[in-house]
């Protein structure tokens, strides 16, 4: 059984009685899973799949499907989910599911919605694949109590998993997830399956005697026209979110949603934005499977390749979904060229930026916004992972950025601590291509940041005469030319992989330095969460170390909080080198890094 490390695993129990292997099986109930797991037990292997529980990550649960309590199935989706609600402490709770298109997602969904009716839930299920980003919403328009996505996001096709909002749409902080977790581990499985299934009824009782003896609650599909008036109000809401800033337009745009669920709502998001959508063919219809994609990740560079293939002269901008459309790529062709440039989240978070702290109403004489003042300026929160020259071009621009630990719900996290400050909050971006317009929309929405970039790029195409490459050249001209990298190192079968001693070892015998980074810039909160964060090959999967490489470069460390890999990420200035000469200046050092850290 896969070792998913990151992911803060529980402490394995003894052995297996027969009520727990009996529990097991029937909250497996009918699903292919349950097969597996008969076979284990027969081969003497029940210890092993009834090991630790699957935990928490750094956006909610997410593994292989399989038999276990350590993979995805409908048994470990229906038990974390009744931890969360249990720790909600709400009678009653109302509760929203929806699924992407992943294999098994729908009757999973179905499923843990029966299950927490009889629980107690009041649950309602959406009746065709969504984007997670409108789950978020109606957590928030339908004032639920939770809601729940059932999604691996850009995970291999093989995993599934589960993301949980609270009542404002945001992704639960770890608070309650802890919470939950402790719940699940002071609980029998025979007790959680009795929760679940309600009264265990005796062969051959009626399915109306079963429900009469079920505790108190309710299960119910959304009908068609209410979920058709649900969608009218989520895409009225994101474009809402951008209601300031001038309309856009392009006559053709290329899009992928990857085989996901994105791309029927993505014409809708982008009406009147745009005149034709140039959809690749072969990845425009939902497909769990992801048999025509190279990878459902659209970080991978060989997954936007037919993407690429799409652009033309007439047609120079590419956007790309992941599966669950809550993550957005960008690729742009040249005109002079005809380069292909993919744009990195950490660029496409700049340029947001830019655009979104620029008042429409301002003229840009100077080509690109100035400096406010301190009290005034447009807040931008983001991860330890991101860039790390951002402060200084915020410095310079005119925003303030605030960072926190790695997942956007840690991003929200600092969003609320900020109290009214809040309101000046105008992006909130990770990395790894998550973006938020706005102080209202708590969590990553790749349909509204698709909007947003195609307004972004008409509003400097008017005002500067450029492209989203040209946007990027005139930031380069007054801050660096700040380009970034990462790397993942594949933990499985490396003894030091939870050495944190031997790690630090090997980032110091790389050429890493722990010290403050640009601490001029920064706030003393800031320097202290950049130069003294906690390891990351222990605990919490959502922290990691920043350490200074060079005179200005930066490497950060963590755990991945969904796959047993660790990841490292590069950073540097190279104020005399354009575009393509800093890219690869910057490739180099992370490769000859990345080696001389695994050769230790």
């Amino acid at each position: 059984m896969q070792d998913i490390r990151g992911k803060g695993r529980l402490p394995e129990s003894g052995g297996v009685s027969e009520g727990e292997t009996r529990a097991w099986r029937d909250l497996l109930g009918e699903s292919p899973e349950r097969l597996a797991f008969d076979t284990a037990v027969r081969d003497g292997a029940a210890k092993e799949v009834l090991g630790p529980w699957l935990a928490f990550g750094t956006a909610g649960i997410r593994a292989q499907r399989g038999p276990g309590k350590m993979h995805f199935n409908q048994a470990t989706l229906s038990a974390v989910a009744l931890a969360v609600l249990r720790t909600l402490d709400k009678p009653g709770a109302r509760v929203v599911l929806g699924c992407d298109a992943r294999v098994g997602g729908h009757a999973a969904m179905v499923n843990c919605a029966e299950r927490l009716a009889r629980a107690g839930a009041r649950a309602l299920w959406l009746p065709e694949p969504v984007p997670t980003p409108l789950v978020a919403f109606l957590a928030k328009d339908m004032r639920a109590d939770l809601a729940i996505m059932v999604t691996a996001s850009h995970n291999p096709p093989d995993y599934n998993g589960a993301k949980f909002f609270d009542g404002e749409g945001a992704q639960l902080d770890d608070a309650p997830c802890v919470q939950a977790t402790a719940w699940l581990l002071e609980n029998t499985l025979e007790s959680v399956a009795r929760a679940l299934l309600g009264t265990r009824p005796e062969e051959g009782v009626s399915a109306r005697a079963r429900d009469a003896s079920a505790p108190p609650g309710s299960v119910e599909r959304v009908s068609d026209a209410a979920f058709s008036a649900m969608a009218d109000a989520y895409i009225t809401h994101i474009k809402q979110t951008l209601a300031a800033h001038a309309p856009s337009y392009m006559p053709v745009i290329a899009v992928t949603p990857l085989q996901g669920v994105g791309g029927v709502w993505l014409e809708r998001a982008l009406e009147g934005a745009c005149g034709t959508l140039d959809f690749v063919a072969s990845e425009r219809e939902p497909d769990g499977t992801f048999a025509a994609v190279a990878s459902p990740n659209p970080e991978v560079a060989t997954a936007l390749d037919p993407l690429r293939a799409q652009l033309s002269e007439s047609c120079p901008l590419g956007l790309a979904l992941d599966p669950d459309a809550d993550r957005l790529a960008v690729v742009e062709r040249q005109p002079l060229t005809g380069e292909m440039r993919t744009f990195q989240g950490n660029e496409i978070g700049l340029i947001l930026a830019t655009f979104a702290s620029w008042s429409p109403s301002e003229g840009p004489a100077a080509g690109l916004p100035t400096a406010s003042p301190p009290g005034e300026r447009p807040i931008v929160l983001t991860s330890v992972v991101s860039s790390a020259g951002l402060e200084i071009v915020g410095a310079r621009l005119g925003f303030e950025v605030l960072r926190s630990g790695t997942g956007f719900r840690r991003i929200t996290a600092l969003k609320r601590a900020l109290g009214p400050r809040a309101r000046h909050v105008v992006l909130s971006f990770e990395e790894a291509l998550g973006f938020a317009l706005g102080p209202d929309v708590h969590d990553k929405d790749g349909l509204q940041a698709a909007l947003a970039l195609l307004r972004a790029r008409a509003y400097f195409e008017r005002t500067l005469n450029t492209n989203l490459l040209g946007t990027l050249a005139c930031i380069d001209a007054r801050v660096g030319c700040w380009r970034s990298t990462s790397r993942s190192v594949d933990l499985q079968g490396r003894p030091w992989a939870t050495d944190a001693l031997e790690a630090r070892r090997r980032l110091a015998v790389a050429g890493a330095a722990v010290a403050p980074l640009f601490a001029d810039a920064l706030q003393q909160p800031q320097v202290e969460a950049l130069a003294a964060m906690a390891h990351p090959l222990a605990g919490d999967a959502g922290q990691g170390w920043n350490m200074r490489l060079g005179t200005k470069g930066r490497v950060a460390l963590r755990s991945s909080g969904t796959e047993p890999k660790l990841k490292l990420y590069f950073d540097r200035c190279h104020e005399q080198l354009d575009d393509d000469e800093a890219r690869a200046a910057v490739e180099a050092v992370a490769t000859k890094f990345t080696a001389a850290f695994l050769a230790g």
